[in-house]
């Protein structure tokens, strides 16, 4: 760990979920090293989840459509598939699919292996294993519920979605067609299974809010 940062007391900012580790063994190294009293490191986890086709074709009108040339619904199936897969190679670091699996799996930074949904049974409940020990909002299709959660769960944030679209193409809402949208869903299978859970998760952890 870097000397200009050993007495910082917080770390915060968007982290996949393997990098605080350094953070922790760089820690149990300076218990081992000090011998004091310093309060053991603990981390939280907030992770804001979209339906994976709504947020593959947001993503795609963010960041790759001055790429490719043309917004999403103009695509072929090829082109979209293409994308969908390949993205990252075509502008790094990283593609638009399974990003929940991006940031919580075991393998999430193999972009390759993320954004082809190749994630052996063990990982997938690994994902939900992390999954679950975060807290989790949805911002685009409940803004107020999560505004509940993180104000309750993470009081030092501030929680104000009101704000507009920021992006490149602010206002426009691609229309997909329905076959896009299976070639989508088909190659976001992890994402969906994950995203299913997690709005599990979600409305139990906003039924526990007192009111």
């Amino acid at each position: 760990i870097a000397r200009s940062v050993k007495n910082v007391s917080v770390y915060a900012g968007h982290f996949y979920y393997d990098s605080t580790r350094w953070l922790r063994n760089d820690y149990s190294d300076l218990f081992r090293v000090r011998r004091t009293q310093l309060p053991r490191p603990t981390f939280s986890c907030l992770i804001i989840v979209r339906e994976p086709v709504s947020r593959f074709v947001s993503c795609y009108t963010e960041r790759f459509e001055r790429t490719y040339g043309k917004p999403i619904e103009q695509l072929t199936d090829a082109e979209l598939d293409e994308a969908l897969v390949n993205a990252s190679e075509v502008l790094p670091p990283h593609g638009c699919s399974n990003e929940i699996a991006r940031w919580l799996s075991p393998v999430g930074w193999d972009d390759r292996a993320v954004n082809q949904g190749k994630f052996s049974s063990d990982e997938l409940d690994e994902t939900k294993r992390r999954l679950a020990s975060c807290s989790i909002g949805n911002v685009v299709d409940y803004p107020n519920e999560t505004a509940r959660v993180i104000e309750h769960w993470h009081p030092w944030l501030f929680a104000d979605f009101t704000g507009a679209n920021t992006g490149h193409r602010s206002g426009h809402v691609a229309t997909v067609s329905e076959r896009q949208r299976q070639l989508i869903r088909s190659r976001n299978r992890v994402d969906t299974e994950l995203y299913e859970f997690a709005m599990r998760r979600f409305r139990m952890q906003v039924e526990s809010i007192p009111p």
